[in-house]
C-alpha cells in the first residue's frame, strides 16, 4: 500500500462526513488546474506517447488478425457526470499463449488503445479506477463529488485494501498538479516492477 494509499484510508475511513464535505467544497471552488489544467496535461501526454503508442497499437492489432483474433476488446464503464463509454484494450490471447503475448502483456501494450478515451476526454491519465456500470451507485452520498472526476488510467494508489469510492473522494479533494505528477510518477515504477492497472470493477 502506498503513503497516499494509507493517507486516503485514515483520512476517508476515519472521518467520512467531514471528508465529503471538504472533497464538495473544493470541487465547488474549481480552480485553473481542476476546470482546464487537468485536461491539459492530459492532451501533452497523450500527444508525447502517441509517436509511440499507434506503429506499437497498430503492429499488434495487425498481428492478432493475423492470429485470427479481433484485435480490440470493449468494456463497458462509467465517465464523468455518469455517462457511459466503451474502454478499449488489446484482445490478447492468454498468458500462456506465445512470447509475444507474454511481452505485451507484461510491458501493459494490452492498455494502451485506452489512450484513445483520452484524447476523446472520456478518460485521463490521472484519475480513479473505472467503474462498471453495476458498481456504480448513483444514489451514494458521494456520488455528485466522484462524478465530477474523469476515470484514470493510472489509478495505482487505489488496491484491496482501500474502497475504490474511498479513494477516489480523497483524489477530488486533493486534486492539484503536483498529486497528479506524484502518482504518474508511481504508476510509472510500479509498471516497471510488473504490476497491472485494473480494468472496471
Amino acid at each position: 500500500m502506498t503513503a497516499y494509499s494509507r493517507q486516503a484510508r485514515r483520512r476517508t475511513m476515519s472521518r467520512a462526513d467531514p471528508a465529503l464535505e471538504r472533497a464538495t467544497l473544493r470541487v465547488a471552488r474549481g480552480g485553473l488546474y481542476r476546470g482546464h489544467g487537468k485536461r491539459l496535461l492530459d492532451l501533452v501526454l497523450v500527444a508525447l506517447a502517441l509517436p509511440v503508442v499507434l506503429p506499437v497499437v497498430l503492429g499488434a492489432g495487425l498481428w492478432l488478425l493475423a492470429q485470427g483474433r479481433a484485435p480490440f476488446v470493449a468494456r463497458a464503464c462509467i465517465g464523468r457526470r455518469g455517462r457511459r463509454f466503451d474502454m478499449l484494450d488489446l484482445d490478447l490471447p492468454a498468458c500462456g499463449a506465445g512470447p509475444l503475448a507474454r511481452l505485451l502483456r507484461r510491458s501493459g501494450v494490452a492498455a494502451w488503445p485506452r489512450l484513445w478515451t483520452v484524447a476523446r476526454g472520456e478518460m485521463s491519465i490521472i484519475g480513479p479506477r473505472p467503474l462498471s456500470p453495476e458498481a456504480r451507485d448513483p444514489h451514494a452520498p458521494a456520488a455528485p463529488v466522484l462524478d465530477t472526476l474523469r476515470p484514470g488510467l493510472c489509478a495505482m494508489w487505489q488496491d484491496a485494501t482501500v474502497h475504490p469510492a474511498d479513494a477516489a473522494l480523497a483524489y477530488a479533494r486533493d486534486l492539484s498538479l503536483g498529486l497528479d505528477l506524484r502518482l504518474l510518477w508511481q504508476a510509472l515504477v510500479t509498471r516497471r516492477h510488473g504490476a497491472q492497472v485494473r480494468a472496471c470493477a
